[in-house]
């Protein structure tokens, strides 16, 4: 064979190996009716608005409403509550596979408070929504991290 010969072979392979990559991925789209992805699919993700609600609104109602959530629709991995205030935006979401509760608070201006409770978070549901705190462990209390920022 020639040095033509050859290159037009490998055309042909890789040509034919493109073909079935694409037919397989075609398929996989067409079977599942979603792309490919790294991330938590949207299946796996739950949110309820839950507002507008006063701006004094406690940890108790958060921890109860995503709670309540929880147990409405029981086979998701996430589960995030949201709502308004006149003041800002809250929202509160449990991530049952990195086991955190994760409080996110928005002004207008651009300013943010984000809160981050990790292990236990079922105690700590339960234990706000029974008027205890997110920082309640079985062994005790644990706080969560907290970031204030602005953003543009």
């Amino acid at each position: 064979m020639n040095f033509n010969n050859n290159l037009k072979l490998i055309i042909l392979i890789g040509t034919s190996l493109a073909i079935i990559a694409y037919t397989l991925y075609s398929f996989f789209i067409y079977k599942n009716n979603t792309l490919p992805s790294r991330t938590p699919q949207e299946s796996q993700l739950v949110t309820k608005d839950i507002g507008p609600l006063p701006s004094c609104t406690t940890s108790i109602t958060q921890a109860s409403e995503l709670l309540k959530l929880t147990q409405e629709i029981p086979d998701k991995t996430i589960y995030s509550i949201f709502y308004k205030t006149g003041i800002n935006s809250v929202s509160l979401q449990y991530d049952m596979s990195s086991q955190t509760i994760t409080r996110i608070q928005k002004w207008p201006h651009g300013h943010q408070i984000e809160e981050i409770w990790k292990n236990n978070p079922i105690h700590r549901l339960t234990s706000a929504a029974d008027g205890g705190s997110l920082d309640s462990t079985p062994t005790g209390e644990s706080r969560g991290s907290y970031r204030s920022f602005y953003t543009d």
